[in-house]
């Protein structure tokens, strides 16, 4: 049961997490393909009523058909009878009782036809006993066996009307449900259409957002190591410029010396190499001011939409990690570079995933607090190995890796920004094992970031 309750918990949760685009274009998709399953199910209808009108046809012709066949019996029957009356023969009793036997059989078949009309039903009853007060009557009689068949002929000729009044009658409401059925498939099949048009673009769209966002960080990432790296290099060459730039200064002391015997050439040179040191010192200089002082776009955010943000710019995670948040409530907002901060959560949530190792129970928890009304803290904690004391140590300076064929400068750059941004970052071991890298961050007074 904690599993069947765990498994929903983490659709929902990554439901939440689910950018509003997608999330909206997958609505959308799902939509769309009940519509057409409605529009279908319309269509369906619509060829049922079809089948039904063409059987209510065919039930009528049935019908039409029987009453036919009874008339045409009664009046051969009767031809038959007055032939012989006249003629003089002697009636033949038994032809004569199988005749009204079958008609009266045919008049029953009538009823089993009309049995779904009551009022049909009733005139065949009357229709029946006038046929067997036809078949008891004596044939002797002058007028009455015409003024019965014209009975019988006006009762049939009634029910032929009222079975063509009962057809046309069903047709047309048939007719209507199938203009009312094809009507709302094709409306619901234009829904679906435009719906799934719409799903498909919004999904479309937010895939091509997140890879924008992808190649977004990847280019803040390379112009943040080309700034680091040229910082580096200017740090490491600005001493033995330092250097050099002091021993000149000390080789022309001493050649300009009252006692010194140094040809003038050589002061000169010495001179020129020490202006243009000097020079060198200069640039590198106002490089590295350059590079310290670059404009970033700073904006107030919500810690946990930074949370939120990172996790959905991850892409996919391996369904063998449990992946959990905990955001405090009432956090207050921090003035970040956005996708800078979205650049470090990244690159230590994909470190962690990493370290994990899809190992049988892998989880990862991402959490946000306040240390107090001027600092916020994120953690990244996963319960992998943990890391050794000497490589916790140096986790953040350049070229440390824990990777094989790593680089060590992606936690390097996390440093930077993070100190860029007035925060610290460190690294642990969890008290139950793993791993967990904390960062701060200044939080904006209340009156601030409203």
């Amino acid at each position: 049961m904690s599993k069947v309750l765990r498994f929903f918990g983490n659709v929902k949760l990554r439901i939440f997490r689910m950018d509003r685009s997608k999330l909206v274009g997958t609505a959308a998709l799902l939509s769309a393909l009940g519509l057409t399953l409605l529009s279908a199910s319309f269509v369906y209808t619509s060829i049922n009523h079809l089948h039904a009108a063409f059987g209510w046809v065919q039930h009528t012709n049935r019908v039409i058909l029987q009453m036919t066949t009874i008339e045409k019996n009664l009046l051969s029957a009767d031809s038959t009878m007055r032939a012989q009356a006249y003629s003089g023969e002697r009636l033949n009793f038994f032809n004569t009782r199988m005749t009204n036997a079958s008609i009266q059989t045919d008049v029953e078949h009538l009823a089993v036809l009309v049995a779904d009309n009551p009022d049909q039903i009733q005139r065949v009853l009357r229709l029946q006993t006038v046929i067997a007060a036809r078949a008891i009557a004596s044939p002797k009689r002058e007028g009455a066996e015409f003024d019965r068949m014209s009975d019988i002929r006006s009762k049939i000729e009634d029910m032929r009307t009222v079975e063509w009044q009962l057809l046309q009658t069903r047709i047309a409401a048939k007719e209507h449900a199938t203009v009312t059925s094809l009507f709302l498939a094709t409306l619901t099949g234009f829904l679906a259409l435009a719906l799934g048009s719409l799903g498909i673009y919004l999904l479309t769209r937010e895939s091509a957002h997140r890879r924008f966002a992808e190649l977004e960080l990847m280019r803040i990432q390379r112009l943040n190591m080309m700034s680091l790296t040229t910082m580096a290099l200017a740090h490491e060459i600005n001493q033995p410029l330092a250097a050099a730039g002091n021993y000149l200064a000390a080789s022309l002391r001493l050649a300009k010396a009252p006692d010194a015997n140094v040809p003038t050439k050589i002061i000169d040179a010495a001179t020129n190499a020490q202006e243009q040191v000097l020079r060198a010192s200069k640039i590198i200089k106002r490089l590295r001011g350059f590079i310290a002082k670059s404009e970033e776009e700073r904006t107030i955010e919500s810690p946990g939409i930074i949370i939120e943000d990172a996790i959905s710019l991850i892409g996919t995670i391996d369904s063998s990690i449990k992946v959990e948040t905990n955001i405090e409530a009432d956090l207050p907002c921090v003035s970040v570079d956005r996708i800078q901060l979205q650049q470090v959560l990244i690159n230590l949530i994909r470190n962690s995933i990493e370290a994990l190792g899809g190992g049988k129970r892998s989880e990862l928890m991402l959490s946000v607090m306040a240390i107090n009304a001027t600092l916020v803290r994120f953690d990244v904690r996963d319960n992998g190995p943990g890391l050794a004391k000497s490589i916790r140590e140096n986790l953040f300076k350049p070229f440390i890796s824990t990777k094989s064929g790593g680089m060590g400068v992606g936690l390097m750059i996390c440093k930077a920004i993070i100190i860029s941004h007035g925060g610290q970052i460190s690294a642990s071991n969890g008290p139950d094992g793993g791993t967990i890298i904390s960062f701060t961050l200044p939080a904006l007074p209340q009156q601030i970031a409203a």
